[in-house]
């Protein structure tokens, strides 16, 4: 089994997540994604995303209505 990096980039983050740029900087100003710095690059930690992830609220999806015929 492939082990996941400790530590992604802020655009890796967006691929993983299906997240813009914006938001995953918002996430971060908001504390609900780590990130620390390895010189000029912004990295976040992927214990922050998986706990980020674990943390969304489940779906409520029902399956549709049937038509009357």
């Amino acid at each position: 089994m492939k082990k996941s990096p400790a530590l992604r980039s802020v655009k890796d983050t967006e691929h993983h997540l299906g997240l813009g740029h914006t938001t995953i900087y918002s996430l971060i100003a908001q504390g609900k994604l780590v990130a620390v710095k390895l010189g000029a690059k912004t990295l976040i930690t992927n214990d922050s995303i998986d706990a980020f992830i674990e943390g969304l609220p489940r779906a409520d999806i029902r399956a549709p209505k049937a038509k009357a015929a």
